[in-house]
């Protein structure tokens, strides 16, 4: 399936004319309440009210920050309830992921009772309100089942319709913000080396990388609309970079941060990211890539010209700086109070999760990852 994409400032109003080309009435909106609230997404929804072009909207924002399960079940079941023609997502990466799950589950296919109970299709259009996770063009979403991470995957997922405003980054929180963007940076990063890599995936990726370099202070410190918009370009190219090589290790390991700690997931990855960068560029223990070692030193070398900088060890010390500027600690001790149990961290760390990453990691190398953050 192949997206619709509109990208570009005051893209929002376009919902005029997309209602009328979905032919919906009804529409299921799955919005995060924080941005939500008095947006120009909601004084749209309105005036199409107003005007008759839609006839109703039904908010679904009972849904926590990493969603869980529960939260996707709860939606399941209250659309299922309705007759509804559309879904919308409005929101980050985890408000995007709960559309996602909620047509997918609502609207699943079986093949032996289609002729009896057919699935009404219904559109699906994703309007992200962060610059990071890329969530609208992945096939993929997230959801956490008693502290565990799940990961859904099919072509089904894939929203149909995308809208990129960057003027909902406008009144984005400054943290928000910045998680948002080391969120993107990282996805970046680790697409590019994945194993999964390929020639499309790395043009995405270098695309990313490059925009939030040249970007990412002047975004975040004036909120310039011309940098807010490359912002929201390279989460998009995050997004499909990752739909076709997937993230790595410093996003394996950094669940268990956001789950145990409640750090925001971009800056959990984030705090990782450089010690990983580090661990690859070693290139130690088995290769994982079946391209091999030679293609492995390449991949840093192109990171580090990415980067603007000559060698890991300067990529190590860019990554940290970065977070530094945007205002994110880098270390645990910095965030919580909470005993740190080095073998706890490591032992949770799902090991399937990890083979995209061009260098195998055992749970030693894991461990001293987790203690470099300490």
């Amino acid at each position: 399936m192949k997206q619709v994409e509109y990208i570009g400032l005051n893209s929002l109003d376009c919902l005029w004319d997309l209602v009328d080309e979905m032919k919906v009435q009804r529409i299921f909106l799955v919005a995060s309440k924080s941005a939500f609230k008095g947006s120009k997404f909601k004084e749209i929804l309105n005036d199409l009210k107003k005007s008759k072009k839609i006839e109703s909207v039904y908010i679904f924002s009972d849904f926590e920050n990493n969603p869980k399960c529960e939260d996707v079940i709860e939606g399941v079941k209250l659309f299922k309830e309705g007759n509804w023609d559309a879904i919308i997502s409005y929101g980050g990466g985890s408000t995007i992921d709960v559309a996602k799950l909620i047509k997918y589950f609502s609207c699943i296919k079986d093949d032996v009772h289609a002729e009896l109970f057919p699935v009404q299709e219904v559109p699906h259009v994703a309007i992200p309100t962060t610059c990071g996770t890329g969530a609208e063009a992945t096939h993929f979403a997230v959801m956490y089942c008693n502290g565990e991470k799940y990961s859904i995957e099919s072509g089904d997922i894939l929203p149909e319709y995308v809208v990129i405003d960057p003027r909902v980054l406008f009144t984005l929180p400054d943290r928000a913000l910045a998680s948002s963007i080391v969120d993107s940076l990282a996805q970046g990063i680790e697409s590019y080396w994945s194993i999964n890599s390929t020639d499309e995936s790395r043009v995405y990726s270098m695309k990313c990388i490059s925009l939030v370099m040249e970007n990412y202070l002047k975004a975040f410190r004036e909120r310039d609309i011309d940098s807010l918009s490359k912002l929201a370009k390279a989460s998009n190219f995050s997004g499909k970079a990752i739909n076709i090589a997937k993230t790595t290790a410093a996003h394996a390991m950094s669940y268990v941060l956001t789950s145990k700690y409640g750090i925001p997931h971009g800056q959990a990855v984030m705090i990782l990211l450089p010690h990983v960068y580090e661990f690859n560029a070693q290139i130690k223990g088995e290769i994982c890539d079946p391209r091999g070692k030679e293609y492995v030193e390449k991949v840093i070398r192109e990171l580090n010209e990415l980067l603007c900088v000559r060698s890991p060890e300067e990529a190590k010390a860019k990554l940290k700086d970065i977070m530094t500027s945007l205002n994110l600690e880098t270390r645990l001790s910095e965030i919580t109070s909470l005993k740190i149990d080095i073998q706890e961290l490591a032992s949770s760390v799902n090991l399937e999760r990890l083979k995209n990453n061009p260098i195998r990691l055992d749970e030693a190398y894991i461990g001293a990852i987790y203690r470099c953050i300490t």
